[in-house]
């Protein structure tokens, strides 16, 4: 994607991890991410770590973009059902197991659609109108 925005689009472009993301947004115009899905109602799940940086650009008044195919856009909407969200081994984030202690390893999270600026696709820049429209085209 980074690549593309600069051949493409001319753009200059910085490619970080989501944590150090509130040392760089106040520097930013806007800031792209990708999806995993595109749900009806224009939120998005992603790799976790995206909402945690749409609420800091929030805060930075830096508008977010979402850069996806429109064949990532689901009919589905978020029942809140954290099932939604792929989950991962516990092992993953501690080898040893506490008592008492609760480990939860998810590798998305949703993103709200008041975050998003705008979701940019193959058919341009989209709303949640837009959005709503393919979705129920498919």
């Amino acid at each position: 994607m980074a690549q593309l925005l600069v051949k493409r689009g001319g753009l200059a472009v910085t490619l970080i991890t989501d944590a150090q993301a509130d040392i760089f947004l106040p520097q930013c115009q806007a800031f792209v991410v990708g999806a995993d899905t595109v749900l009806a109602n224009g939120d998005v799940i992603n790799k976790a770590g995206t909402a945690l940086v749409a609420w800091a650009a929030r805060g930075h008044r830096v508008p977010m973009f979402v850069l996806c195919e429109t064949l990532k856009m689901s009919p589905r909407t978020w029942s809140g059902d954290l099932k939604q969200l792929e989950e991962k081994e516990a092992e993953e984030v501690i080898d040893q197991p506490i008592d008492g202690v609760t480990t939860r390893n998810f590798y998305f999270d949703r993103t709200v659609s008041r975050l998003i600026a705008g979701i940019i696709t193959e058919q341009g820049l989209m709303g949640r109108k837009e959005i709503k429209q393919i979705v129920s085209s498919h």
